[in-house]
């Protein structure tokens, strides 16, 4: 097939799980399909194209002028924007020179489908397409802002958090029932989504990992140490961990008092940089080139996130690698795990905590959880497996979705696609 693909962000490097999942599908859809994809992302994020001219027929770069995330211009961006319909987190990736490329894409050229990869790049999509398209959902966004207001304190951080929840859950659903058929990676996404997309245009794609890539090492965990993986400037990673360092952490130093944990990944926030200087059983490493030797130098893998959607690619890739894990309900939240046999579960600082030190006083207990994890991830959880299923999804919908012709790429109606999806009398 021919597949348009459409990302908000560079494709590498590989530091999320949106990124990871997007490009082993990618690299895998890649061997049977011709690929057109268009990534735009800020022209002060750096990216590298390595490998792609291995799997991607034509790559499109876009930069473009966005403030840095968490600036201050960023934050008179959002106050500017606070008053529009659309969710600022949807908002700033609808650039009319985005648009502008992607509707000189289908004049030029035709496509069996378009992907929209995340609900971000959704503006910049023509109302009427010429071809079938699909949302690939990584996440339920709608969940997501709503579980940040349920565990907001800070008073303006509870009002944004509102707004933000009540504008997504409006424009989501708005927008899903735009697109042919919606794929979600998780079942209970896909029971949100049933609430305003006929179940027959939902499908569900199993979560992946790379298994010869992250697999266990052999050596045990220094029983001292705790580790977590993930972008550090997702604001679902820094309440985690917020959370684990104000109420957790000190019930675990009760029983284990030199317990260090480990914070893995990109671009910390400025709070968990000040929370790192004030607390030296929290270390910081920032962006690393690989996350497997923390994996390995830890005892116990730890996921205490309260907020969050889709599958963390992360508790696969702990698991790949045979580590005992300690989780939330939420951490794990649409994968196939069985508490106390994959890995051990627990919501309240207390048991969350009591957990933690279970593992790190049980060698045979996390040496049992921790073949139990890698098993089940080699059953039928590899890229390879999941693209076989996501290709068998996308042949699905365009074998039945009806023919079409027409598109809106005008150069006039390009111009005014973005108010026509987001609604009359709105700044753009």
């Amino acid at each position: 097939m021919r597949i348009f693909w459409i990302k908000a962000g560079p494709l590498f490097p590989l530091d999320s799980g949106g990124k990871i999942r997007t490009w082993n599908i990618l690299k895998e859809l890649g061997r049977t399909n011709e690929l057109t994809v268009l990534s735009f992302f800020p022209a002060h994020a750096g990216f590298s194209l390595d490998g792609t001219e291995h799997s991607i027929h034509r790559l499109i770069s876009v930069p473009v002028e966005r403030p840095v995330k968490n600036s201050f211009a960023y934050k008179l961006d959002y106050a500017w924007k606070l008053f529009s319909p659309v969710p600022y987190v949807v908002r700033q990736y609808g650039i009319p020179k985005v648009r502008e490329q992607v509707c000189e894409l289908f004049r030029e050229d035709s496509f069996d489908l378009a992907i929209c990869d995340f609900l971000f790049p959704y503006l910049n999509l023509p109302d009427r397409m010429p071809c079938p398209q699909v949302l690939f959902a990584h996440n339920a966004e709608t969940m997501i802002w709503r579980r940040h207001f349920n565990v907001a304190r800070n008073p303006a951080w509870k009002f944004v958090t509102g707004l933000e929840y009540q504008k997504m859950r409006a424009f989501e659903s708005r927008a899903c029932r735009k697109f042919d058929h919606v794929i979600a990676v998780s079942d209970v996404d896909r029971d949100f989504f049933k609430s305003f997309v006929p179940s027959s245009r939902i499908s569900v794609l199993a979560t992946g990992v790379d298994l010869d890539y992250f697999r266990p090492s052999g050596t045990p965990g220094d029983a001292k140490k705790l580790v977590f993986t993930g972008s550090m400037d997702w604001l679902a990673n820094e309440d985690a961990i917020i959370f684990f360092a104000e109420k957790i952490l000190p019930l675990v130093l009760r029983d284990a008092p030199e317990v260090v944990l480990s914070v893995v990944g990109r671009d910390p926030t400025e709070k968990l940089r000040q929370l790192a200087q004030t607390n030296p059983r929290i270390q910081l490493t920032g962006t690393v080139y690989d996350v497997r030797p923390y994996m390995d130098a830890a005892a116990v893998y730890v996921l205490p996130l309260q907020v969050g959607s889709g599958t963390r690619l992360k508790v696969f890739e702990a698991m790949a690698m045979g580590k005992a894990m300690v989780s939330t309900r939420v951490g794990v939240e649409g994968l196939p795990v069985i508490r106390d046999q994959h890995l051990l579960i627990a919501d309240k600082p207390e048991e969350f905590a009591a957990s933690v030190v279970r593992l790190l006083d049980d060698d045979s207990l996390r040496c049992r959880l921790g073949r139990a994890a890698r098993t089940l991830v080699e059953q039928g959880f590899g890229w390879p497996s999941v693209t076989r299923s996501f290709q068998d999804i996308l042949e699905s919908v365009a074998k039945e979705s009806p023919q079409r012709t027409e598109n809106n790429c005008s150069p006039v109606q390009a111009g005014r696609s973005l108010h026509s999806r987001i609604g009359p009398g709105v700044r753009t």
